[in-house]
């Protein structure tokens, strides 16, 4: 679990620094230690419930085929809806762990 955290978070690094964007890079080097430890509890959590994260994998690949393509726009769209779909995925666990699902 900790190596796919781990990779999850080197892809993460990779496209902030393919950005250019100093700010990125730096938020992501400021934020990375409560992503490790959340990512990290959320995919124990994960693996005790019998889920797997092939949506996350998935859109991993989708990224980084967009910016194989050169197609920025498109890289850009899959990074967002990632995001959103994370955060989804996290707060739907956290519902879950906290008994407020219905």
């Amino acid at each position: 679990v900790a190596a796919g955290v781990s990779a999850d978070l080197g892809f993460h690094r990779a496209v902030c620094e393919a950005t250019g964007n100093s700010y990125y890079l730096s938020l992501f080097n400021y934020l990375v230690a409560s992503l490790r430890e959340t990512m990290l509890a959320g995919r124990l959590q994960a693996l005790k419930r019998g889920g797997e994260s092939r949506d996350a994998i998935q859109e991993h690949y989708d990224i980084a085929a967009s910016i194989a393509q050169g197609d920025a726009e498109r890289a850009r769209q899959r990074m967002r809806d990632h995001l959103q779909m994370s955060s989804g995925r996290l707060l739907a666990q956290l519902k879950t762990e906290d008994g407020l699902a219905e």
